[in-house]
């Protein structure tokens, strides 16, 4: 039986009590009704999870990228996404309610929501090598800066699992197939780019993607043939240390005296120390041949993990660290397949969770409802949870095969863990269009 998680971290549920956050906190199997025929509701409408009590609402048809790089602004009032029929991105309220519609973008500018301002993003051109902002009311584009050494290659944010730094000053960027002689570390507030890695494993080894510690802004590379990661000064680009000699999809926090660490799926990798062969561990950034902590986080089978950390570098203990994870089983027996399938069904098969990074403070919130959600990529959840920690975003084909993006089977959805209401969003009567100014 074969899972792929998306995972969220975070400061903890801010401001929000176990007695205001839904779901069920037992660890037995819940099957869901109805998981194929029950219908969902009509766009910007809402239902109750029948088994674990939240609220999801229905809202575009489309999907968000990586749960490991954040679909909410600053002040969680607004949620990027991609709607089908469109190539660029649309900018919605949490009722689904287009704002604006950000041409600009294009099929994969890697539009990053700003640290600190609700209504700015950052995204690239395509095939070029040109750094824009993005105002979130309007969707008028400006030109940034225009970085010399991608001028004929063009211009990635070192692949789809990055993000924003920590501190909101630095992006990781490369070449679009992240080679590894491309990827730097750029400043936003001087405009200056960091020397091309060099040494480690960057001369022999392909890299799957790579980004921005949380607090000393250097540059971690997840080597993805051979698999490994690896440290390299965010400055000189020189190799530090290597961390692991394996890699999964992972993601950065800070946690205790402010050490930076990797947060990952173990799988069947052989990580060192006493965790399980298939739980999360979480590693310190700081050294070499480290033992990883061993989280409690465990399902016993195979899994690939999607993360994300909002809010990384806060006052905030490492017990207030919590993990969102949407769990896509791709071998559930669906009543299509088994008239017994029920009895078939397994704990945590196609849910969406919390958690604290120890293992403890388990919180299930839905079924997601999705089918087939790992052979193929946008059929996957990819929970992510915003900066409140309030809110998560999530994709569902909710029942209804789909094998291709263009069927447009595949929807976003908006559960709500606390009992605030939705924020409200000026927002114009019409859908505005793009206005790029150039500076």
């Amino acid at each position: 039986m074969k899972f792929v998680f998306a995972v969220l971290l975070l400061t903890g549920l801010v401001g929000l009590s176990n007695a205001q956050i839904c779901g069920l906190t037992d660890s037995g199997v819940h099957i869901p009704p109805s998981y194929t025929t029950l219908a969902p509701p009509a766009y910007g409408q809402s239902y109750t999870d029948p088994v674990f009590g939240c609220q999801i609402t229905r809202l575009v048809n489309g999907t968000h990228e990586y749960s490991e790089m954040s679909a909410f602004n600053a002040n969680d009032t607004k949620i990027i996404v991609g709607v089908y029929g469109t190539s660029g991105r649309t900018i919605i309220d949490f009722s689904g309610n287009t704002i604006c519609y950000a041409s600009a973008i294009g099929g994969n500018g890697e539009p990053r929501w700003d640290k600190t301002d609700p209504n700015k993003i950052w995204f690239h051109d395509i095939g070029g090598n040109h750094i824009y902002t993005l105002n979130a009311t309007t969707c008028a584009a400006t030109l940034y800066d225009t970085l010399a050494p991608y001028a004929s290659t063009g211009l990635w944010f070192c692949g789809g699992e990055s993000d924003i730094s920590a501190d909101g000053d630095h992006f990781c960027v490369s070449d679009p197939a992240t080679d590894a002689n491309s990827i730097r570390r750029y400043t936003i507030s001087t405009k200056t780019l960091g020397t091309a890695i060099s040494g480690g494993s960057s001369a022999t080894s392909s890299v799957d993607f790579a980004d921005i510690t949380p607090v000393n802004n250097n540059i971690l590379v997840n080597f993805g043939s051979p698999r490994s990661f690896e440290i390299y000064n965010g400055t000189t680009g020189v190799f530090d240390h290597q961390i692991a000699n394996w890699s999964s999809h992972s993601d950065r926090f800070v946690g205790l005296n402010d050490h930076e660490m990797l947060f990952t799926g173990n799988g069947n990798n052989p990580a060192p120390g006493s965790c399980s062969g298939t739980s999360y561990v979480a590693f310190d950034l700081a050294s070499s041949g480290n033992t990883p902590l061993c989280t409690g986080i465990d399902t016993g089978q195979y899994l690939s993990a999607h993360l994300s950390v909002n809010n990384e570098y806060t006052a905030l203990p490492p017990s207030r660290q919590t993990v969102a994870i949407s769990i896509d089983n791709d071998n559930a027996t669906w009543p299509s397949e088994d008239a017994n399938w029920q009895a078939k069904w397994t704990a945590f098969t196609n849910e969406i969770i919390v958690q604290n990074t120890d293992g403890t403070g388990l919180r299930r919130l839905a079924h997601h409802r999705a089918i087939n959600s790992v052979g193929y990529y946008w059929n996957q959840t990819r929970a992510s949870m915003s900066r409140s920690g309030n809110w998560i975003v999530y994709d569902s084909n909710f029942g209804r095969s789909s094998a291709s993006p263009d069927d447009a089977s595949i929807d976003v959805y908006l559960l709500k863990l606390g009992t605030s209401p939705a924020p409200a969003v000026a927002r114009p009567s019409a859908p505005i269009g793009l206005t790029v100014v150039v500076r």
